[in-house]
């Protein structure tokens, strides 16, 4: 299977920035010695020596390119490698860090019928997941011993969306770079979700794009756009994919496109908002006062404010010439970027150049990674028609169907 995406120049750069900007700072803010380069010149080296290999031998159509076999080699080995990396890491860096405890004790809060934010991690700290988090971890919570495992779930579901949009090169060349970065090797196993929140809303995105595109109603229609809506409601750092997206469905499908955002948005609104009429005073002083917090914490005046204008509006620009999913996916990957490089430069005057190596300099570069990853992954253009599509159902061999079956894909 032939990928059906070819890298120009300009994505080269994009993949060369996305492996540096998520990895720089999680060497001057690791705590642990995680097998990472010895200096950041290297690892900037290493990351134009990766980048252009990956780019020759899988994103091309050159001489170069790897045979099938040899590129689902790289990729097993890639998977293996990183699997192999939280298993050894996951009971350390994870002993450490309250990521998964969060959601088990919010999780744990609802089946009580209690506050999910009433009780607090191992570490004393608020659990920072909407509803929509802890909806998507009781499966993982339930199963006894499930919990550990929810990373290695998420990153099967991510190598399975890759290889069914683009074929096995590109699978292969996003493995390899997800795993390059420190940053994946360091939040991988402390159970950071940032990673897995935006592969969630590109999952349930992409899904209601291919019912739309099919002309798909019933179940498909609902389930995929209330899918949306709650994977909306887990991080407000997501939200800002409503706008590529919604600027991507009316030019694709017009009215129909914008009627799927309703059950979405009724849905991330009651998520969202109905803890306030159940508990306001917990759930403000919960995900709310955690969120707010952390942008204002050690930052100049009205940073909060600062990072959310410069976000919604670097998106906006982004979204303007958006035309297929992977422009969707570079937009959100760019206006999430905004957000972190925003957020660390209204520290700076406060912290210092230290800032830059901070938590919060760090633990959100996951979202914008995966997001840039897939905008890279994913087929340009793709507008074709498919069988009854799922949340990660997009084959290379839907997307090298002539354009004359565009017509009837739209209805």
């Amino acid at each position: 299977m032939h990928s059906s995406r070819v890298w120009s120049l300009r994505d080269v750069a994009i993949a060369w920035a996305l492996v540096v900007g998520s990895g720089v700072p999680t060497i001057l803010f690791s705590p642990y010695d995680v097998d990472q380069p010895g200096s950041i010149p290297a690892y900037v080296l290493l990351c134009v020596v990766t980048v252009a290999i990956m780019w020759t031998t899988c994103m091309t159509d050159g001489r170069y390119r790897l045979p099938e076999w040899a590129a689902v080699s790289v990729l097993v080995s890639a998977v293996m490698a990183l699997a192999t990396w939280y298993g050894v890491w996951g009971p350390i860096i994870g002993a450490t860090s309250d990521s998964l405890d969060a959601l088990a004790v919010g999780v744990d809060q609802l089946m009580k019928g209690a506050n999910p934010w009433g009780a607090l991690t191992f570490l004393d700290n608020i659990p920072s997941p909407m509803l929509g988090g802890f909806i998507l971890a009781v499966p993982f919570v339930v199963v006894p011993s499930a919990l550990f495992l929810q990373p290695l779930v998420w990153l099967a579901a991510f190598v399975a969306f890759l290889v069914r949009t683009g074929g096995v090169h590109v699978a292969a060349v996003v493995s390899v770079l997800f795993f390059l970065s420190p940053w994946t090797r360091l939040a991988f196993p402390a159970g950071n979700d940032h990673w897995s929140v935006a592969l969630v809303v590109v999952l349930t995105g992409t899904w209601g794009y291919w019912v739309l595109r099919d002309d798909l109603g019933g179940w498909h229609w609902w389930l995929s756009s209330l899918a949306f809506g709650v994977a909306l409601s887990n991080r407000f750092t997501v939200w800002i994919a409503v706008i590529p997206l919604l600027a991507l469905w009316w030019r694709s499908f017009d009215q129909r496109g914008i009627r799927w955002f309703v059950p979405a948005g009724v849905t991330t609104l009651v998520l969202v908002v109905g803890p306030v009429f159940v508990n306001p005073t917990a759930y403000l002083d919960g995900p709310i006062a955690v969120s707010v917090g952390k942008a204002e914490d050690g930052a100049v005046a009205h940073a909060a404010v600062l990072v959310a204008a410069s976000t919604l509006l670097v998106t906006a620009l982004l979204s303007w010439r958006v035309r297929d999913l992977a422009g969707a996916w570079l937009a959100v990957a760019g206006g999430l970027a905004t957000l972190t490089g925003v957020a660390i430069m209204t520290k700076i005057p406060v912290e210092g150049w230290s800032a830059i190596g901070t938590y919060e300099g760090t633990a959100y570069n996951g979202a914008w990674f995966v997001f840039g990853l897939i905008g890279l992954a994913v087929p340009r253009g793709e507008r074709t028609s498919t069988t009854t599509p799922g949340p990660a159902i997009a084959t290379a061999a839907d997307a090298s169907r002539p354009s004359s079956s565009r017509s009837s894909a739209r209805g």
